[in-house]
């Protein structure tokens, strides 16, 4: 489940509005928080959602690719039967992004 709340700031003249991301599945619920109530909470906020983007984007393309590689090793039929892994498939993508986020002065 992914849920955006972003409350009108009606034309910007109310800036304590509830501008929240949840974002769950069966056992998990996260919720993340922007707080635009201060010129420097803005740009806090502001590059938080374009640093999650740039992860998620990331993690996408890492998922992707090792799901065709796991569908090529079932399709090739080599599921049961091990075989000798090259280097070039032993590199293990980690997609790292650290979050840090300072209370506005």
């Amino acid at each position: 489940m992914f849920l955006a709340e972003v409350e009108s700031s009606r034309g910007g003249e109310y800036n304590w509005g509830h501008y929240m991301l949840s974002i769950a599945d069966c056992r998990h619920r996260i919720d993340l928080e922007f707080f635009l109530g201060t010129a420097q909470a803005r740009r806090v906020v502001l590059a938080k959602i374009d640093r999650l983007i740039n992860v998620l984007t990331k993690f996408r393309v890492a998922l992707w690719k090792e799901a065709q590689l796991i569908a090529n090793w079932e399709r090739e039929g080599k599921r049961g039967r091990t075989r000798r892994v090259r280097a070039a498939d032993q590199k293990t993508v980690k997609v790292v992004a650290l979050l840090v986020l300072k209370p506005p002065l």
